[in-house]
């Protein structure tokens, strides 16, 4: 019985711990999740210059195109795609029909955005 009271235990702390921290990190969840809404209106407008703008100056962008499409800092995500959007995207519409989020420490998250 000791070791199903123990897993019981542990369980409920680790648990605990997730609410914990879901609790601490809901403001820094909302700013993400305004940050996508952000990049769905910039994108629909077509203002590259406002959309690299988002990010932190020093962002790693990795685009559908893999390795090739690493984009390193908002010169480069900017000149990127406002390349792409006077060509192949220039009629595009973003829509976000899923956001997801996780916490890998209170001051690091990562978003993944379809």
């Amino acid at each position: 019985m000791k070791p199903v009271l123990i897993l019981l235990l542990a369980s409920t702390c680790a648990f605990s711990q997730v609410i914990a921290q879901d609790k601490e990190n809901a403001t820094d969840r909302a700013a993400i999740e305004a940050l996508g809404k952000r990049w769905q209106e910039t994108w629909n407008r077509h203002d590259m210059d406002a959309l690299s703008t988002l990010p932190a100056e020093d962002v790693d962008f990795v685009t559908v195109g893999g390795p090739k499409g690493w984009l390193k800092g908002r010169t480069q995500l900017r000149d990127d795609h406002a390349a792409k959007h006077k060509t192949r995207f220039k009629d595009s519409v973003w829509t976000t029909k899923e956001m997801h989020i996780k916490f890998l420490r209170p001051d690091l998250a990562v978003a993944h955005v379809l």
